[in-house]
């Protein structure tokens, strides 16, 4: 019942009062009580506070193991299926995405073995997920409509199950517009049902995505409107994150710098509830860089790396290469993020950088530059993400870089006390404008004391 009370607390968004039950009743009640399948529920209650809301990854895993000893002990196959499940759920999150395919198909064995056809296709999906952030469609298209197909067969969709996002993005990598087209449109007519406005406003953003790269400009405009309109303080997931990528995706379709800047103060007069978060920068504004004299190092990339360089690769699977410049070839699933996306958390520190150290005041500038690479078709040319990043610890970082967006755009975020943040985002018009060809991107950054500037232009 304590669980159920915090779980309760946690569904209408009262996550502080939720978080005071399971620490004060339920952690305490759990630590005494000897396990039985009763209180299977509460152990993933405790996990999810210590995953989704303290972005604690070492406590979220304690719980998790502490779960799958007992179920393992006390023969619950279910829980032992639903630890399964947990423990792949931390492995997506941070990055590990073979080992969290690992654990997806285990949980879905004990699912199966004892006849959970709901979470055995929660299972599928999920790792329909797992095998397109790697790349391979096949795979993912195999198990999404595997999911789908038992889905459908319940004659109910729970909303934790539903299939229709992977198969309209495995559709999109496929180059199947029509059916992209239908399984997003199935996803935003579902979630508006369901009421949730906040993954239909995700829909909306999904299927202009869609729209914009069919060249439907004015249909992508108005779902991307529609998703600003739903976007709420307590929207799905991180609502900042999902007002960086539809402004984003507006500023692109829109292609006018001016007009979109009258767009986003009319937004700001209109709805000053979505403009009151870190983020807020909604384009670049113009700036004089700072005054900093002397020049402390440089490094053209020329040669072998001096050794005030420090490689770091999390997971062992990128590389770098020093040829004329630096080249970083990242695997996929590599990020550098804490958030909350589709209801999934993000703690991925994963990608792979090059730090040095640095004390005082400083400016720390680079120039990017898009990899050349040899394609027969522009669809196939990578994306490359590049830039600054200011790092202290695991839990204290910004970033400032090119890519992430889009081929042209900048964006600057962060991580403070475990909490990521964007802070701002916008485009190089001369970039987009094709007045600079080249692509470059200059990105500087500048601390004076405990203060912090991302300055960029294409020159």
């Amino acid at each position: 019942m304590v669980g159920h009370l915090a779980a309760g607390h946690r569904y209408v968004g009262n996550r502080d009062k939720s978080r005071q039950i399971v620490n004060q009743r339920l952690i305490p009640l759990l630590e005494r009580l000897p396990y039985s399948p009763e209180l299977r529920p509460a152990y993933v209650h405790v996990y999810q506070m210590h995953l989704e809301d303290q972005k604690d990854l070492a406590k979220a895993t304690t719980w998790q193991r502490a779960l799958e000893e007992q179920a393992t002990r006390f023969l619950d196959l279910r829980a032992v299926g639903g630890a399964q499940f947990l423990a792949g759920n931390l492995l997506y999150c941070t990055g590990d995405l073979r080992g969290a395919i690992s654990r997806y198909q285990g949980a879905q064995r004990f699912y199966t073995r004892i006849g959970d056809a709901k979470h055995t296709a929660w299972c599928l999906v999920c790792l329909a997920e797992t095998y397109l952030m790697l790349g391979d469609i096949l795979s993912a298209a195999k198990h999404a409509f595997a999911g789908l197909e038992i889905v459908e067969g319940l004659g109910t969709i729970v909303e934790h199950f539903v299939p229709y996002a992977s198969i309209a993005e495995i559709s999109l990598c496929q180059g199947k517009w029509e059916r992209a087209a239908q399984f997003c449109e199935k996803e935003l007519q579902f979630w508006r049902d369901a009421g949730h406005e906040g993954r239909e406003a995700r829909a909306a953003l999904r299927l202009g995505r869609l729209h914009l790269a069919t060249r439907r400009k004015e249909e992508a405009k108005l779902q991307f409107e529609q998703a600003l309109a739903l976007i709420k303080s307590d929207s799905s997931g991180s609502p900042a994150d999902l007002l960086v990528a539809t402004l984003s995706s507006l500023d692109e379709v829109l292609n006018d710098p001016e007009a979109f800047r009258v767009f986003c103060r009319r937004l700001r007069e209109d709805r000053p509830e979505i403009g009151d978060s870190e983020f807020i920068n909604w384009y670049l504004e113009h700036a004089i860089q700072g005054d900093f004299p002397q020049r402390v190092a440089k490094d053209d990339f020329l040669g072998p790396l001096p050794s005030e360089w420090i490689w770091q690769d999390p997971f062992g699977d990128c590389s770098l290469r020093v040829q004329d410049r630096l080249e970083i070839y990242a695997a996929n699933g590599r990020d550098l993020a804490v958030a909350v996306e589709r209801e999934a958390v993000r703690i991925n520190r994963s990608a792979p950088r090059m730090l040095r150290g640095a004390r005082g005041d400083f400016a720390a500038q680079t120039i990017c530059t898009p990899v050349s690479v040899s394609v027969s078709d522009p669809a196939d040319v990578p994306p490359a993400i590049g830039g600054l990043l200011l790092w202290k610890d695991d839990e204290n970082w910004l970033r400032l870089d090119v890519g992430r967006w889009g081929p042209d755009q900048i964006y600057f975020g962060c991580c403070v006390g475990n909490q990521g943040t964007p802070i701002g985002r916008g485009y190089l018009d001369a970039v987009r404008d094709k007045l600079d060809v080249s692509g470059r991107a200059f990105l500087r950054l500048e601390r004076v004391g405990p203060r912090v500037r991302a300055l960029c232009s294409a020159d």
